[in-house]
């Protein structure tokens, strides 16, 4: 009875704890429920935004996407999507989310719109942190969270303004590679570090992102790919089809380069064919392996009998070491000048012929030599005549030079004498006729006589008239009567047989004689009077 009378106290107990707990457990159950809400809430958004980001267009901003979507996720907070780059090791801030109204409050103390900021995380465990695509605490505040790029002083503000509170952090990371970070910045009202909740949804939605965000990146650097193949094949395209008209164009230009090369070598085959010149080809042996007609007109040699031979035989001997020292000269790629050598004929004569050699280059070497020969052998004689005839003409020029001389000498002796007969047939007259002549005529008084001896006087002047014009062409600037007294000074008369002679004063003659000195101009060297006459031709 009395274990019975327990087991009731004991029952009764247990019923009182159980309507005690009652509260509790409906507590818990609503929590239960509560709980179950929000995962069925969280697994629907997964559910939905990840359809979302299947079917997200190409065009829409990722960035901006999964920003606005982690915003809804998390309630009351600020949220950043970055994006990292592998080449540049970099973070770069691709959206903002959650500034709200204070957003030009906000872009005022930051100085610029922090989309398009970019840093570089070089903490090992952070990036490490990242890596592992879990949510971790993030630095404490905006500026260390900034790397420093935006003043601390704004950064407090901006904290102040927008009740900024926790930093969380999250990397995008699929298949170990990370694509880039998010930042969740709780936002707080009242003391105390706010909690964030739904974790592992927040996990999963950033996984799901990050896959979104490699098929993103991989779809870009698909189509980058595809445009720059598309733009090779286009370039290419171009490329091959302007290489076809060149072609085309380098065709056409070949076949009238053919026909240009045909046409010119026919008529090279006309021009050496019908060429008066000798035109021939050398092996690099000295084999001849072509010659024109012009060589058998020339030589008298049929061609046949020449041609697959050596051509040293038709050189005269003593040429062939000049020929075949410029025979090796062309064959080293030299061009001589013009040269001769002496060839030898059908009938044995020796042709002299003037030649020009060229080497004939393939592939940058000498395959062969082309000559051209001119006989020369006509004109050669024709110089040698016209040199023995040129010689023969020298030694009758110098003959007749010797004799030009003396008829020089002859002749100039002639008109000493002739001067020298003029002026002593002029002086006789003056001194020995004149003079007598004009006392005769002061002597008479007859006036027929008078007359006479006046006729007698200028018949004599007649006479001598040319010689008086001699002798002046030589003293051109003397009067007549300077002239009769410069004759007579010539010959060593003083003044005083001067003036007698002719019927003057003696200061009349001197008179005369400083006029000579004056018109001969040596009034002032002082020199003999007589001596200076007696020098003039």
């Amino acid at each position: 009875m009395k274990d019975e009378v327990k087991t009731k106290e004991q029952l009764i107990n247990e019923v009182t704890e159980l309507r005690e707990r009652i509260p509790q457990l409906e507590a818990v159950e609503e929590e239960r429920k509560h709980v179950d809400v929000k995962h069925t809430r969280g697994m629907e958004f997964l559910s939905r935004t990840a359809t979302e980001l299947v079917e997200l267009p190409s065009e829409e901003n990722i960035y901006q996407f999964i920003g606005e979507k982690l915003k809804a996720l998390v309630g009351n907070a600020v949220v950043i999507i970055n994006s990292f780059d592998k080449v540049s090791d970099s973070f770069c801030t691709r959206a903002v989310v959650g500034f709200g109204k204070y957003i030009k409050s906000v872009l005022k103390l930051i100085g610029r719109d922090p989309v398009g900021m970019t840093y570089t995380i070089t903490d090992g465990d952070a990036r490490r942190a990242l890596r592992s695509g879990k949510l971790v605490e993030g630095p404490k505040g905006l500026h260390e969270l900034s790397f420093g790029k935006i003043p601390e002083s704004s950064c407090r503000a901006i904290e102040e303004l927008l009740g900024l509170g926790g930093i969380y952090v999250i990397g995008f990371t699929w298949k170990g590679e990370l694509f880039g970070s998010a930042v969740i910045i709780m936002r707080q009202r009242s003391r105390g570090r706010p909690e964030l909740e739904g974790r592992d949804i927040i996990e999963t939605f950033i996984y799901q992102a990050a896959v979104a965000l490699q098929r993103r990146q991989a779809e870009e650097a698909l189509q980058k790919a595809h445009d720059e193949l598309e733009r090779r094949v286009e370039e290419r395209t171009d490329e091959l089809l302007k290489a076809n008209e060149q072609l085309k164009e380098e065709i056409e230009e070949r076949k009238q380069a053919d026909e240009a090369l045909r046409q010119s070598e026919q008529r090279y085959r006309s021009l050496v064919e019908s060429a008066m010149d000798v035109v021939f080809s050398l092996s690099k042996d000295g084999t001849v392996t072509s010659l024109n007609p012009a060589f058998e007109t020339t030589t008298g040699w049929p061609r046949a009998e020449w041609l697959g031979k050596s051509f040293r035989p038709l050189i005269h001997p003593h040429d062939l070491p000049s020929a075949m020292e410029r025979f090796h000269r062309v064959l080293q790629g030299q061009k001589t000048p013009i040269y001769e050598l002496r060839v030898l004929s059908k009938t044995g004569e020796y042709l002299t012929g003037q030649f020009t050699s060229t080497p004939q280059i393939q592939n940058g070497k000498v395959v062969s030599i082309l000559g051209i020969a001119r006989d020369v052998t006509e004109r050669k004689r024709a110089e040698k005549a016209l040199r023995e005839r040129e010689a023969e003409l020298e030694i009758k020029t110098k003959g007749l030079e010797e004799v030009n001389t003396a008829l020089r000498v002859l002749l100039r002796k002639r008109d000493e004498d002739r001067n020298e007969l003029e002026e002593k047939v002029v002086s006789n007259v003056k001194e020995l006729v004149a003079p007598f002549a004009e006392k005769v005529k002061q002597g008479l008084f007859d006036p027929k006589q008078v007359a006479y001896m006046n006729i007698l006087e200028s018949n004599l002047n007649e006479i001598i008239s040319p010689f008086l014009r001699n002798l002046s062409a030589r003293y051109v600037n003397l009067t007549p009567t300077e002239i009769r007294v410069a004759h007579l000074i010539k010959e060593g008369r003083t003044t005083k047989e001067t003036a007698e002679l002719m019927a003057l004063s003696p200061r009349t003659i001197e008179t005369h004689r400083k006029n000579l000195r004056k018109k001969l101009d040596i009034e002032r060297n002082k020199g003999n009077l007589r001596s200076h006459l007696l020098s003039l031709k």
